[in-house]
């Protein structure tokens, strides 16, 4: 009878130590990338377009024309004004692809909804520290993705 109680015991500890630490798991923020604090420190600083002109700069291989540019520093400028107050960003999916790719997908949350900013980034070298900006795109159908990824089910 002690044998079970004692085993009983080790069981449950053991059950409740792993589930603890599968939710520090899952709920650890990663380490941001310099470059996308950058981008939303000029983004709650200075605004929209420093941070727009910042982000599509970070890349000496991307060539963007300046009338390119300033059209997408336009559409993300009206495109924000037109959503009321702003109230800061958070990181909703951040995805290594071994040491040199990384997807970081955020969000940039106001009043009526919020605009969904993807940041590809690629570190050329192990040695290198600093990622530089692959591909940079923005949405509003973060709303659409989610639903498209929840199934519902009925149990009878």
């Amino acid at each position: 009878m002690i044998k079970i109680k004692i085993f009983l015991t080790v069981l449950l500890l053991a059950i409740v130590t792993s589930g603890c630490i599968n939710s520090e798991d899952e709920t650890r923020t990663p380490a941001i990338p310099s470059l996308i604090s950058s981008f939303y420190e000029k983004y709650e600083t200075k605004g929209v377009k420093p941070a727009i002109d910042y982000i599509l700069s970070e890349n000496k291989w991307i060539e963007l024309n300046d009338l390119k540019k300033d059209s997408v520093i336009t559409e993300i400028q009206n495109l924000s004004n037109s959503l009321g107050m702003y109230y800061g960003h958070e990181i909703i999916k951040y995805k290594k692809f071994g040491n040199s790719y990384t997807v970081v997908s955020t969000i940039a949350k106001y009043d009526r909804q919020a605009i969904r900013y993807n940041f590809i980034l690629y570190k050329p070298r192990k040695e290198n520290t600093d990622w530089q900006m692959q591909k940079f795109n923005y949405d509003l159908d973060i709303e659409d993705e989610l639903m498209d990824n929840v199934s519902i089910s009925y149990d009878f």
